[in-house]
């Protein structure tokens, strides 16, 4: 907690809480974890800094404090939850008063009202009133009566995974520290060593097994580099054997190109054949076309180069 000028004045301590709200009056706070977490819930008298009530809303998606500061409402809502979804009204003291389950329930919220027109919050937080008999179905038999333990709280399992023996990735430790164990320790301000996430911490000791899971891992890398190797190898023998081939059938394929070449020039001739006969006849020719006769003594050489006739 800190004063106007940003000075800390007091800390609540360490706990799973991600949620914080001041009742309307300002005498109380409140403090909670949701979402991923398990529900607790703790209300704070601002002036004291102590702890007036503690409790648990499991599966609650929103919270907020009634006008007159006496009432705190949970709720549980679609779509961030489909199942138990309803509403739980509490007393600021941490007592269980009413229970409302609902089908699928979208918003909740209290009506709304000027904190001017509520009474006064009094010094000491005063007594509960009695619970709705909505509690006596909510609360298992022999279950706490302020509701706060009457259900068990466990991390969701999907589907498939349950009925089995759960392992320690189903546990759930909210009060556990996050990363305490796989972070380097520090001293003086500076890393102990150099370190590097996902690798062994610096002088932390070896976990059993995983000096023979990194050598069978270098084997592998070994083994599947020799395999690329011969791989390529075996490719290049393969492509020097093809080339033979090849070279034998150069010669052949050379014949052909040539005998495709005197075609084409052969059908040259003919087409210069037709025009001089129609020029013969006294047909006026296009520039393209007499250009295309004075070329007939080159097509000819050509095709004498080629081993043709001409």
């Amino acid at each position: 907690m800190f004063d106007i000028r940003a000075k800390a004045i007091h800390s609540f301590g360490s706990a799973p809480r991600n949620f914080l709200s001041y009742q309307p009056q300002g005498r109380l706070v409140l403090s909670a974890g949701f979402g991923n977490l398990a529900g607790g819930i703790d209300v704070w008298e601002v002036s004291t800094r102590k702890k007036v009530a503690e409790f648990t809303a499991s599966n609650s998606s929103h919270c907020e404090w009634s006008p007159c500061g006496r009432y705190i409402m949970t709720a549980t809502l679609s779509p961030r939850l489909r199942v138990d979804n309803g509403v739980k009204i509490w007393w600021c003291g941490g007592q269980l008063l009413h229970v409302q389950n609902t089908d699928d329930l979208y918003a909740a919220s209290f009506r709304p009202g000027r904190v001017e027109d509520t009474p006064p919050f009094p010094a000491v937080v005063p007594k509960a009133p009695e619970a709705n008999a909505s509690i006596s179905l909510y609360k298992p038999k022999g279950g706490d009566s302020n509701g706060a333990a009457s259900k068990p709280v466990g991390a969701y399992r999907p589907p498939g995974a349950r009925g089995m023996g759960a392992s320690d990735a189903y546990r759930r430790d909210d009060d556990a520290p996050s990363s305490g164990a796989s972070t380097p320790t520090f001293k003086g301000g500076k890393p102990a060593a150099r370190y590097i996430p996902g690798a062994a911490i610096p002088g932390a000791a070896a976990v059993p097994g995983a000096a023979a899971g990194g050598e069978k891992k270098k084997r592998q890398r070994t083994k599947n580099k020799k395999a690329d190797v011969d791989g390529a190898t075996e490719a290049v023998a393969k492509a020097s054997i093809d080339e033979k081939p090849k070279a034998a059938a150069a010669p052949a394929n050379d014949e052909d190109a040539t005998a495709k070449k005197i075609r084409n020039l052969t059908k040259k001739l003919k087409a210069i054949d037709e025009l001089k006969a129609r020029v013969a006849k006294g047909e006026v020719l296009e520039k393209t076309q007499v250009q295309k006769i004075e070329t007939e003594g080159s097509v000819r050489a050509e095709i004498r180069a080629l081993g043709g006739d001409a």
